[in-house]
């Protein structure tokens, strides 16, 4: 997902009322996606480690009775199935370690944390 840089709150809201791309695929508390307007988003969700906001991955149209998935969704279909049962545990397969979603804002914010301070460069 593309994400432009925003201050979060305690609750995984931007702090500033700019609206960016990933705001609007944050799914509200009636499970209802902000970009599609799915209901049951969280059906088709991914949750951020760190922040722990739900995000529509699959958002989708629906044409001639079936669902058009957007170009520029999180991933494919079948990609969240195997994420969503990896990152579950409903596998059936014996898998070291475990796959998890970090949303760009809070990867970003990983990242400034660990990143070398232009102080402690050597010159």
């Amino acid at each position: 997902m593309s994400l432009l840089q925003a201050n979060h709150n305690d609750n995984g809201d931007d702090a500033d009322s700019s609206t960016s791309a990933h705001d609007i695929r944050k799914i509200s508390g009636d499970g209802v996606c902000g970009n599609c307007s799915a209901q049951n988003a969280h059906d088709d969700s991914v949750c951020c480690l760190f922040c722990k906001v739900h995000y529509h991955a699959l958002c989708f149209v629906v044409k001639d009775n079936k669902r058009d998935y957007f170009s520029d969704n999180a991933c494919t279909k079948s990609f969240f199935t195997s994420f969503n049962q990896t990152a579950t545990n409903k596998s059936k397969s014996k898998r070291f370690g475990s796959f998890v979603f970090v949303c760009d804002h809070c990867l970003t914010k990983h990242e400034n944390s660990i990143a070398c301070n232009t102080n402690d460069r050597v010159n």
